[in-house]
């Protein structure tokens, strides 16, 4: 079963992650977390909720280096002959950047997330 995730934005700053997840009773439900590693389910322990006034989410693509690229993150994408620097913009509006990133992701040529646009 898919996962959705996401980061969560305060004030334009990363400062947790969210995850929905369907499954058994245990694993289903949205879960919250500081840092990516430790998920607690908000619905069974509500104090973990992390306040939030915004989310990018998980495009489910890998740089290279297998950092995770979300909405608004400026990747950087080293072609053959030159490097091109590409902002994921949200997917529900499918920008032309988009076509650029699946070009250097379907040739596995050399990205990595440098920084994100915070507009």
């Amino acid at each position: 079963m898919k996962t959705r995730k996401f980061r969560l934005i305060l004030n334009k700053k990363i400062i947790g992650y969210e995850k929905h997840s369907k499954g058994a009773a245990k694993y289903a439900g949205i879960f919250h977390s500081k840092d990516g590693e430790e998920w607690v389910n908000i619905h069974i322990c509500p104090s973990s909720y992390i306040e939030h006034d915004d989310k990018e989410q998980f495009i489910n693509h890998y740089t290279t280096f297998g950092e995770e690229i979300y909405e608004n993150d400026i990747v950087k994408c080293r072609a053959l002959t030159s490097t091109d620097t590409v902002t994921i913009n949200n997917i529900h509006n499918i920008p032309i950047q988009i076509h650029v990133w699946s070009k250097c992701y379907e040739h596995d040529y050399e990205s990595k997330v440098i920084g994100r646009n915070t507009i």
